[in-house]
């Protein structure tokens, strides 16, 4: 599973997986802590991760890539910070939205393994 969040609408933001399943999520009402990643020129500090360990720190660079004590660091995607703080057993709204669409994401699969057949 992978998503990422796509845009904003009306009814709050569109998490849209790999396979173009997609959710809209209300962030402010049902997530009001969740930490969005906006590593874009003109931000100062942007999410980065651990290439090896996949831990998640904040930089105050906007670089491609970071070498840190010989640690390969990429610019984090939102799926990156929430499955990090998730695994962490953090108790934050990233890692709950995360283990709530994962959960999602697992009974969406279920359903698509299941084939009709016309006889």
């Amino acid at each position: 599973m992978e998503y990422k969040l796509a845009e904003y609408q009306d009814e709050g933001f569109i998490f849209r997986f790999s396979d173009y399943h997609w959710i809209n999520i209300d962030l402010v009402e049902q997530y009001p802590n969740y930490k969005i990643v906006y590593n874009k020129l003109g931000i100062k500090e942007w999410y980065y991760t651990n290439q090896k360990t996949y831990e998640v720190k904040i930089f105050n660079k906007n670089k491609k890539c970071i070498i840190e004590n010989d640690i390969k660091y990429y610019p984090s995607t939102q799926f990156d910070l929430d499955k990090y703080l998730y695994y962490k057993k953090s108790n934050c709204d990233n890692a709950l939205l995360y283990g709530f669409l994962q959960g999602l994401y697992n009974k969406l699969n279920v359903n698509s393994n299941i084939q009709e057949t016309i006889v």
